[in-house]
């Protein structure tokens, strides 16, 4: 990384102390329209500017991005748009014109920070800072041609920007500014640094617009397009149509085995197999490529031999796919290619076949699927049958082909370079015995799937595009049910609603416990509860909307009393990003059929805005129906390969509709597509592979809609119905996941310490709760960490979350919970670690530290030294609301209080029994719209508004649920119990009103 740290510019002494710019003159009045281009003047609003400047400084990450970046003393209001200007600007005339010599582009950011303000109740203190992008997108600096586009438009359109802010973040200040700038060639190194008088020269362009000139507006100028084809964007998911003649295709599968040498895995076996529908899969037809059968005078080293059996068995994948077109064979599954084959296949090809190109799907570091071409022809496809059957080879064995028997085992320690030769035989079985196992699996759901649905597996990826494919061509009805799909605003503001499953660990130990898990918890949802459909409208103001009324995806201030144990509604840690279920005040969005449950149990609930749906009867039902009654069909007759085929694919449909549009995307490219990759956005990386070919990886989005967006989008991603569905779900478990003796649970499952009702569970039914375990003892640690003792076996379970989970036992559990603070080190060896950046696979050894995970989610207690069980973490969290919820916010506090002051007048002036009031009777929400003084119909209680302590770091002996004697204590250890996040309140709200 190349680093410049500028010094500040060299500064004039103002020409006249007494006419010194106002600073209030920068905001909206004429001074800057009047400039007269002098070069005193500009020098008189630098030295300003220069003035507020802490430091500006420069870096260059590489040669093609240069980051320049501003800072102020106290910070400059966002009203004063004109400054702020001047100062973007300035940062572009020292450091980015300069060195510019090619296509350029850049984005702007401001960190912003709230003002301190004594009429706002909520936060008066606001010391949280935010980071802003000024545009979604980086605005280009040059034309698509390289040349310069004037600084004047520029400035202009960065004024423009500026000004939008003022609607949202009036009253903020910004502290700092930073540009990103990208750059289609190498900048010119070091950057130039510029005199006095060339910076104010350079300021001076930006404001003079000679009138012969055209103006351009910047924001009308796109990169250049990077497809010429164009799409049709549908509103809504649509019905597919069947094939009327369907037919299923051939295809191979394949194998690489590898041994380590010096901590890398290098190939020394690998074979093929064709499999044809309705033909016996033999291990006799397998072809074999092994390192031992090559000539070791013709190849005496090894990394030779190795590199001659890849090269033979690409050959040979050729040969297979030119011989067998008309049958369409050219698909190729390996089991786990994305985390082990795909790496070799990726780099052997790169190096060694450079007449082909290669075309991988590489979405989020996995691995779909290798296109390799000839010209525009696709010779063959490797492909991941993990995405298809989403279970190790074993279990995929027991269920589909039980009459091969399961995986073979081998010694691997033993696989050396020297036992090759002497282990051939042994070597050569095991791994024809897994493309064996492969090949018979994929075939015999090949066939049940099409004997089925009339459709073949070999035209898809993934389970979840298979599931999504039958239900719209099956059960989808477009004409009766309509499932849209959401524009770029709306996708962002609800996806803040998709949580996802709750775990939580509550109680640490107990014995005799019972292990429940829902039959399909979520094709159960899915069956029964209505679903968000039609398109949302957007309310910017729900403060006057009882909840009742309202269906759809809300953004609420919530406050949860510290009185509830088992909290409902998640909460996403802005720094870790872990969701967790708090006690406090905090805002969020969250489905409307999950506020209505917390707000039954006790929780607080002011809406404040959000999109509203309409409630539409499930489109899944059928969907599920069919699907669970074949399945019981099937395991009724015993067919056990068709039950988990009807398993899997009513479990995967619902997460295609949550697929994220915005992910990182991976792509082998020429330096074009490298140019234009640039020009669509920053790269997260990239590295050179060879001359002219690059592996780049960058931020993709998928739903946006403009005309700029080069990227397919996603038809299927309906993300309000992901989070409605586990939303649903999260209300469906909390009966029995709040009940005091609930020690575990995990989305779908719980654990406690007395049996469930009778009526409540059934092996078979959907939604009903299935005993998987009676336990005899068992520890839970943290989420996804835990050991319990069965009563029907004497295996024990084990589940640990973490790099050390192999070598894991019962006794490192009791110990973890006899001292939570214990830590221990072993050595741990990861056998197959994988780098996608260096296309390698290495065994890496290292020292891991043993201790209790830390459960981010809720606090220990301690009680008499013995760690007994746990409590919510509390916090306080503002800083997600915006100006206008704060406006809404307080506006209903103000209420509030003048209809406080208004009961008190009565109350003094009133001597009847009457005239005691019961305040918080009053200010109740179901009591609100009966009160005659009510005006606001505010869902805020008098607990609500007044419960707010004027220290928000809460000490835990203060709460009702905190431990009440020396015996009982938290530890916090490690980790807290509670957080803030700058937050000072009012002290009056503090206060019990009169």
């Amino acid at each position: 990384m190349i680093v410049y740290l500028y010094p500040r510019a060299q500064i004039l002494k103002p020409y006249n102390n007494n006419k010194k710019i106002e600073r209030r003159g920068y905001h909206r009045d004429t001074k800057y329209e009047s400039i007269k281009y002098s070069f005193k003047y500009m020098s008189q609003l630098v030295q300003d500017l220069d003035e507020e400047t802490k430091e500006t400084v420069c870096h260059v990450p590489y040669l093609q991005l240069v980051i320049t970046s501003r800072y102020f003393h106290k910070g400059i209001r966002v009203n004063e748009d004109k400054l702020l200007t001047l100062a973007v600007m300035d940062l572009f005339v020292q450091y980015v014109y300069p060195a510019l010599n090619s296509y350029a582009k850049a984005n702007v950011f401001f960190i912003l920070k709230p003002k301190p303000n004594k009429d706002d109740l909520l936060n008066p203190h606001k010391d949280g800072e935010i980071i802003k992008s000024l545009s979604k997108t980086a605005f280009p600096l040059t034309k698509d041609d390289d040349s310069l586009i004037k600084k004047f438009d520029i400035k202009n359109y960065v004024n423009t920007l500026i000004e939008g802010l003022l609607e949202i973040y009036s009253g903020y200040y910004v502290t700092g500014i930073t540009i990103r700038n990208f750059f289609e060639h190498d900048i010119i190194s070091p950057i130039p640094v510029i005199d006095y008088k060339s910076r104010i020269y350079g300021l001076i362009e930006c404001y003079y617009n000679n009138e012969n000139d055209s103006n351009v507006d910047v924001k009308n100028i796109r990169p250049k397009s990077l497809r010429s084809t164009k799409k049709v964007y549908l509103n809504n998911l649509t019905s597919k149509k069947t094939p009327d003649n369907p037919t299923i295709k051939p295809f191979m599968v394949a194998d690489i085995e590898t041994v380590v040498i010096d901590e890398n895995h290098v190939p020394y076996a690998i074979g093929v197999l064709k499999v044809y529908p309705g033909v016996e899969v033999l291990t006799d037809e397998i072809d074999t490529f092994y390192s031992e059968n090559y000539n070791k005078k013709l190849f005496p080293k090894f990394e030779d031999r190795s590199q001659k059996l890849m090269l033979d068995f690409i050959n040979r994948l050729i040969t297979i796919t030119r011989r067998n077109s008309k049958y369409k064979m050219n698909v190729i599954y390996f089991h786990n290619l994305s985390s082990f084959d795909g790496l070799f296949l990726i780099k052997h090809m790169i190096y060694n076949h450079q007449n082909y190109e290669l075309k991988p799907i590489i979405r989020e570091n996995v691995i779909y699927e290798i296109a390799v071409c000839l010209g525009k022809r696709v010779l063959f496809r490797l492909r991941d049958s993990l995405h298809l059957l989403p279970c190790n080879l074993d279990s995929l064995a027991k269920s589909l082909c039980p009459e091969l028997g399961g995986k073979g085992s081998i010694d691997f320690s033993k696989v050396t370079l020297e036992t090759l030769s002497s282990m051939k035989d042994e070597l050569l079985t095991y791994m024809k015995h897994d493309i064996r196992l492969l090949g018979s699996i994929m075939q015999n759901f090949q066939k049940l799937y099409f004997e089925q649905f009339q459709a073949d597996i070999v035209d898809f990826r993934t389970l979840s595009s298979l599931a999504m494919s039958l239900f719209r061509s099956r059960f989808y009805k477009d004409d009766e049910s309509s499932i849209y799909i959401p524009e770029d605003n709306e996708e962002e503001f609800i996806r803040r609603g998709y949580y996802g499953g709750h775990t939580d660990c509550f109680i640490p130990k107990g014995e005799n416990l019972y292990y429940y898990d829902v039959n399909s918890l979520y094709p159960y949802i899915m069956k029964e509860s209505k679903m968000p459909g039609g398109k949302p409208v957007w309310h910017s103001d729900l403060s006057q909307m009882d909840l009742d009324d309202i269906y759809g995806f809300i953004e609420a201030y919530i406050e949860c009393p510290e009185s509830i144990k088992r909290p409902l509604l998640p909460y996403k840690d802005p720094k870790n990003k872990t969701v967790i279920f708090p006690t406090g005040k905090f805002v969020g969005v969250h489905f409307s059929e999950e506020l209505k449950l917390a707000r039954k149990i006790g929780y607080k609930i002011t809406p404040l805005k959000g999109y509203l749906f309409n409630a539409i009867d499930s489109p899944f039902e059928g969907y599920v129906k069919e699907l669970f009654e074949s399945r019981s069909k099937a395991k009724a007759e015993g067919n056990a390969a068709l039950s988990f085929i009807y398993k899997l694919l009513m479990n995967s449909l619902y997460g295609r509709f949550g697929i994220n549009p915005e992910y990182s995307k991976t792509e082998l490219c020429n330096e074009s597509r490298l140019k234009s990759l640039l020009r669509g956005g920053p790269l997260i990386n990239k590295r050179r592979l060879r001359d002219d070919l690059y592996m780049v990886s960058y931020r993709c989005n998928t739903s946006s809609r403009g005309k700029e967006s080069p990227y397919k989008v996603k038809k299927t991603a309906a993300v309000q119905i992901a989070a409605a569905i586990t939303s649903k779900a999260r209300v469906y478990m909390y009966e029995h996941l709040s009940r005091d003796d609930c020690y575990y649970t995990d989305t779908d499952s719980i654990v406690l310490g007395s049996p469930l009702p009778d009526k409540l569970v059934s092996p078979t039914e959907l939604g009903k709760f299935k005993l998987e375990d009676k336990i005899k003892e068992g520890i839970f640690l943290a989420p996804k960490s835990y050991w319990y003792s069965r009563e029907s076996s004497q295996e024990d379970v084990i589940r640990y979350k973490g790099e050390g989970k192999k070598i894991v036992d019962k006794k490192y559990y009791i110990d973890q919970y006899l001292d939570p603070s214990r830590t221990e080190k072993k050595k741990v060896i990861k056998n197959f670690k994988r780098d996608l950046e260096t296309l390698s696979i290495r065994m890496v050894e290292s020292v891991f530290t043993f201790r209790v995970i830390d459960n981010n989610k809720r606090g220990r207690l301690i009680e008499n030294g013995i760690w007994v069980g746990s409590i919510p973490i509390h916090i306080i969290d503002f800083e997600s609301i915006d100006h206008k919820g704060r406006m809404i916010i307080n506006q209903l506090i103000k209420e509030r209080d003048n209809l406080i002051k208004k009961i008190n007048n009565k109350k003094n002036d009133d001597e009847k029994d009457d005239s005691n009031v019961d305040i918080k009777n009053i200010m109740d929400p179901q009591n609100c719209q009966k009160n005659e003084v009510n005006t606001a119909n505010s869902n805020l209680s008098n607990k609500t508004l007044n419960d707010v302590p004027s220290d928000t770091k809460t000490k835990p002996e203060d709460s009702e649920t905190r431990p009440d004697s020396e015996s009982q204590k938290l530890d916090l250890s490690g980790w807290s119990h509670e957080r803030q996040f700058g937050k000072e309140l009012k002290d009056n709200l503090g206060k019990e009103p009169p």
